[in-house]
């Protein structure tokens, strides 16, 4: 088998190699004389805390390990924590060629220089593509960062930037994850509007610092070219403080597929930011919102929604139309009513219903959504619960 694959081009080696986990590629180093360096040519490499095996849980320590001291565990941890980095150390040393994708997962503190270390080597390269950063603990952004401006894809998960150093942007970034990152609505801005390429969006956050009087059209220009957008319906409410406009000046016309997580009738805001969406929106294919209160948190409220109140909204060109968490709630009842008979070009309305809805209950609202008036003549409309 050895021989078979040792016949292949050297980069289908090297792509199958990067399949493995970086401590199985580097071993098969041992494999002949041809193996040696394959592995230190791999263009994408995934360095998994969780996943890396240490070996030799005896050795003593070294003199940082013993810095620490504390219980057996404690020591543990740091002897993995330091054998870590410097298995990651010893790839990038011996690695050769360009890194286009690199990937690190990892627990730490604030601070973490060896992060900072890394990050400035990859800016010395500068050749990374695609950077998947998942930390914890409020990690600070390292500023080396910032200097990777060949970046096509970025997602940062579990890390803090309250504050932005200024740079030249991210020309070529088309893909954007901010997934639970603690930041400020200033530096949120000033990363969106260095990335005049993007594409994709999501804003899976939050925990967005008020820091300025930035508003909900300001944040939307910032990004006009995203065809793809998703993100937490607090996160764009942290813009609101000015309230929520009907339209923005300038449509997103590229926009065409919009997710909200968190949605929420109550308070107004949640249905009117999805209605500016709309508005603002003229090319938008596909609506998906999750809808995440209490149905009883609802009804006290005594939330409304007039349909007759917008005769303006048309979704020329929606096809689908998803909503997860529904509930037998006039006021989101009304908004499926509403999008259904607007939307001549609908092709498919996807209903998961709220799991405290009984089944007379479910029966019930799958009557009343297939019995509303359509303005598409090829509509599905399926209504079921979420398979736990």
């Amino acid at each position: 088998m050895t021989t078979t694959i040792s016949n292949l081009p050297p980069s289908m080696i090297q792509t199958i190699i990067s399949l493995v986990p970086i401590q199985e590629a580097a071993r098969t180093s041992i494999l002949s004389k041809d193996w040696r360096y394959h592995w230190t040519k791999i263009p994408n490499l995934v360095f998994d805390e969780a996943e890396f095996q240490v070996s030799g849980e005896g050795d003593e320590l070294t003199t940082l390990e013993r810095s620490y001291g504390g219980v057996e565990n404690q020591r543990r941890s740091m002897t993995k924590r330091c054998k870590f980095f410097t298995a990651i150390d010893r790839v990038l040393l011996d690695h050769e060629g360009p890194i286009y994708e690199f990937t690190l997962k990892m627990e730490t503190d604030v601070t973490c220089v060896e992060i900072n270390h890394i990050f400035s080597y990859l800016a010395k390269q500068n050749k990374v593509k695609k950077v998947t950063l998942v930390t914890a603990g409020g990690f600070k952004l390292p500023l080396s960062l910032f200097s990777l401006d060949q970046l096509i894809e970025l997602r940062l998960s579990l890390c803090d930037f309250q504050r932005l150093p200024k740079f030249s942007g991210f020309p070529c970034l088309t893909s954007l994850v901010v997934d639970d990152v603690a930041t400020s609505k200033s530096a949120l801005l000033h990363l969106l509007s260095n990335c005049p390429s993007l594409k994709s969006l999501a804003m899976n956050t939050d925990a967005i610092t008020r820091d300025d009087a930035s508003t909900i059209p300001q944040l939307f220009e910032s990004f006009p070219t995203v065809e793809n957008l998703s993100a937490y319906l607090s996160a764009i409410e942290s813009f609101s403080q000015y309230g929520v406009p009907r339209v923005l000046q300038a449509s997103m016309v590229h926009l065409k597929h919009a997710y909200i997580d968190n949605m929420s009738f109550v308070p107004a805001y949640g249905l009117q930011i999805v209605l500016f969406l709309i508005r603002s929106s003229p090319n938008l294919e596909k609506l998906k919102l999750k809808i995440l209160e209490d149905p009883a948190f609802v009804e006290s409220q005594g939330c409304s929604f007039r349909p007759e109140d917008y005769p303006e909204i048309l979704l020329e060109h929606l096809k689908v139309l998803e909503i997860f968490y529904l509930s037998n709630e006039k006021p989101e009842i009304d908004f499926v009513q509403f999008v259904i008979a607007r939307s001549p070009v609908l092709e498919k309305v996807r209903i998961i219903l709220f799991d405290g809805i009984d089944d007379d209950e479910e029966l019930e609202i799958t009557e009343i959504l297939l019995g509303f008036a359509r303005a598409s003549p090829v509509v599905e409309i399926i209504v079921e619960k979420e398979v736990l």
